[in-house]
């Protein structure tokens, strides 16, 4: 579904908590199990929680797409500024549509290092100025959905960050991330040097149908598209079935050789104008 206009409240009206604990967190890669990196439910001890000042929106995504994001953090404060988007409508899960899932990619102003951002909407309707968005809750108890697992791919030989940050009302904390694909609630996970995993309980029948904005930040220095690049995963925590899958999305990528030569060439002009400084 295209959602063109939205009227949410912010969450803490984008930053009416002036304090908070967390950062970009790094998430090793740990064999042969992988180590779990946990938040906490309230955000002024959420090690995970970045704490979104103010933001600008994508026109006609307000609420859904930032173009940009003001943060504070324990280790300084920072702007996520858009790079590329796609926008996923209608993602399905056991052959029925589910609501939408958001792919983005940020550079951070902070540290130059590139962000890949994920939200997902469960199943919405439109509705106005006043309610804003609407879940809009499963009637068979057998057909409710609930997204346990969130998962980015592309991340072997590439260390990780994680984080997340409120961008709309009833936003769902990240519960924790690790370097694992499994698909089990109960640990120990194998390690997977490839992918990140988010877990959370994003359901519309228990008031959580949205995410958060969950983000990994990566030292690589460009991202690609993959045919498998983003999944979502409902483990049957309340006798569901047990299905997901992987969609296409952005991952991180080595950087083309006209890319290695653009950026060799801008570090020669670089060096060049320091000499003459000197």
């Amino acid at each position: 579904m295209r959602l063109n206009s939205i009227f949410v409240a912010t969450m803490f009206a984008l930053g009416s908590a002036s304090v908070q604990a967390g950062d970009f967190t790094n998430v090793p890669y740990t064999t042969p199990n992988a180590t779990v990196v946990s938040g906490a439910n309230n955000t002024l001890a959420d090690q995970l929680y970045i704490n979104t000042t103010s933001a600008t929106w994508l026109a006609g995504y307000t609420n859904l797409i930032a173009e940009t994001i003001h943060y504070t953090a324990t280790g300084g404060n920072g702007t996520l500024s858009l790079l590329s988007y796609r926008e996923n409508d209608d993602i399905e899960l056991a052959g029925n549509e589910i609501g939408d899932l958001y792919d983005l990619v940020y550079r951070d102003s902070r540290d130059g290092k590139l962000v890949f951002g994920t939200r997902v909407l469960l199943e919405v309707e439109d509705e106005d100025e006043e309610h804003g968005l609407v879940a809009i809750p499963e009637e068979d108890e057998e057909d409710e959905v609930e997204l346990n697992f969130l998962y980015r791919a592309g991340f072997t030989n590439y260390a990780t960050a994680v984080a997340w940050t409120f961008t709309g009302d009833n936003d769902l904390r990240l519960y924790n991330a690790a370097r694992t694909a499994s698909n089990e609630l109960d640990g120990p996970f194998a390690a997977d040097a490839d992918l990140i995993r988010f877990q959370a309980d994003i359901s519309a029948d228990e008031g959580n149908p949205f995410s958060g904005l969950y983000l990994v930040k990566t030292d690589a220095t460009d991202y690609a598209l993959s045919n498998s690049a983003i999944g979502y995963f409902q483990a049957g925590e309340e006798g569901q079935q047990i299905t997901g899958q992987f969609i296409a999305g952005y991952v991180a990528a080595v950087p083309e050789p006209e890319t290695y030569a653009l950026m060799l060439a801008g570090l020669g002009l670089i060096g060049f104008s320091a000499r003459r400084r000197s």
